[in-house]
């Protein structure tokens, strides 16, 4: 019997430069930097939808399965410079469905808190697979920009083939769209919009991540309110086919993933 295991991690990593702290009108530039002049806790709910497709999940018999997850989210300011954010007794649920999308059978399980340190108050940290947690909430502009105007970050994934890790370039581009109030708080509405491509001819690998977002920037105490965001990963692999025996095909057999997520997060106590 013949068995392949495909191991992705996915993230975004973008660069960050020095910026001034700016509040004004509508025509004035706008630094997106969190205030971390208090030590407190904010509180967040979070909520993950997943979806798989593609041969790796068919040989597992896992396709058309929905993963969903949810948990409370404290962003802890430690300090001026730095904070931490701790994802709290993450629960999630399985679902399978038939080819209408009927829930044949579940499965529930709880994992324990996720935590991510020394964040900076552009939301960068220097590991990059705790990177990938962060990106799942925001992605801010590294410079002051005005309402209309964006800003475009280097960004890369990390693509674990079989545990060899390769990065992925791409770019990010993060828009200052308008002013919208939310939840009483009058905030800035940045659109983020990233994508991702490698196409390696040596190992007949190609990755493709597209991302969109929403994030509500709170303009007058530099907090991130709620977000929601969409991603698709595809990725296909060529390997060679592996027979009982002694014996192995030449014919590459084609490998193939694809993962829809959409999160989304919402303020619950500052």
């Amino acid at each position: 019997m013949k068995t392949i295991t495909l191991f992705l991690i996915t993230g975004l990593i973008a660069g960050c430069s020095k910026t001034q702290n700016t509040i004004g009108n509508d025509t004035d530039s706008i630094s997106f930097k969190l205030d971390f002049s208090e030590q407190k806790t904010i509180v967040y709910d979070y909520k993950q939808e997943m979806i798989q497709s593609g041969s790796v999940v068919e040989s597992m018999e896992m396709n058309n399965v929905l993963m969903k997850a949810n948990s409370r989210v404290n962003w802890m300011i430690v300090d001026t410079s730095k904070a931490t954010l701790k994802i709290l007794n993450v629960k999630s649920t399985m679902l399978r469905r038939d080819a209408s999308n009927k829930v044949i059978d579940s499965m529930s399980s709880q994992l324990g808190d996720l935590t991510i340190s020394d964040i900076n108050y552009y939301g960068r940290v220097k590991d990059q697979s705790q990177q990938t947690l962060i990106s799942g909430f925001f992605v801010l502009p590294d410079n002051p920009i005005r309402m209309g105007e964006s800003d475009t970050l280097e960004a890369s994934i990390v693509s674990n083939t079989n545990g060899i890790g390769t990065n992925v370039p791409g770019i990010t581009i993060v828009k200052y769209i308008k002013n919208e109030k939310k939840s009483g708080r009058n905030c800035a509405v940045l659109s983020i919009e990233s994508k991702m491509t490698m196409d390696q001819v040596t190992n007949n690998t190609t990755f493709d991540m597209v991302s969109n977002g929403i994030c509500y920037f709170d303009l007058e105490n530099k907090i991130i309110v709620s977000g929601t965001s969409t991603a698709t990963m595809a990725q296909k692999m060529e390997v060679p086919s592996i027979v009982s025996g002694n014996s192995t095909s030449g014919f590459p057999e084609d490998v193939s993933l694809k993962v829809s997520t959409k999160i989304t997060f919402e303020l619950v106590e500052d």
